[in-house]
């Protein structure tokens, strides 16, 4: 474990000493609501984000896809280009949603800790309501939302792959850097 992990209570417990006694638990659960709220904000902002990137990756795709595939050789690089972006984008997407899931776990450890103080821990008790609540149906284990959203972008990656897959040996000049690379 870190060291930041390892004290969590007794820096709570020094925070306190030098504190006045009446005002502790007062400053204590407001700066528990506040760190909750921004917690949800957190999530509020990654939602947005996916949203964000998703909107431009089906901008991409329709680009992609109202090129024709009979147009002449000059809007093949077009194609490459779109597939190359829409395969950055997937890779920043999928980053992005590492970095929040990061984040709201580092904040959710803080709001554990300070839930430690007050009289009941509600984010820890929720957690085993619900992670070992009675699943019914085809789908018994237990899949993070974080798990299922980076589906998304690593959906838009592979496909992106394949976009540039499909379309390099087209361009006709395939064949030259297959030679190079080769050498």
């Amino acid at each position: 474990m870190s060291e930041i992990a390892d004290k969590p209570i007794s820096a709570l417990q020094a925070k306190r000493e030098g504190y006045p006694e009446d005002k502790f638990e007062v400053h204590l659960l407001d700066q528990y609501k506040l760190y909750v709220e921004m917690a949800d904000r957190v999530s509020a902002r990654r939602m947005q984000a996916s949203n964000m990137y998703m909107l431009v990756l089906s901008a991409a795709a329709t680009a992609f896809a109202l090129v024709p595939d009979k147009l002449s050789d000059k809007a093949k690089p077009l194609q490459l280009v779109l597939a190359m972006a829409a395969l950055f984008i997937g890779v920043l997407w999928h980053r992005s949603l590492a970095y929040y899931r990061d984040l709201n776990e580092a904040k959710f450890k803080v709001i554990h800790e300070m839930e430690a103080a007050l009289p009941m821990d509600a984010f820890d008790r929720e957690w085993q309501f619900f992670k070992n609540r009675d699943r019914k149906g085809w789908w018994k284990k237990h899949v993070s939302l974080s798990t299922m959203e980076r589906t998304m972008p690593m959906l838009a990656i592979a496909i992106s792959i394949v976009a540039v897959v499909m379309v390099v040996p087209e361009m006709g000049w395939w064949e030259k850097v297959v030679m190079i690379v080769a050498r």
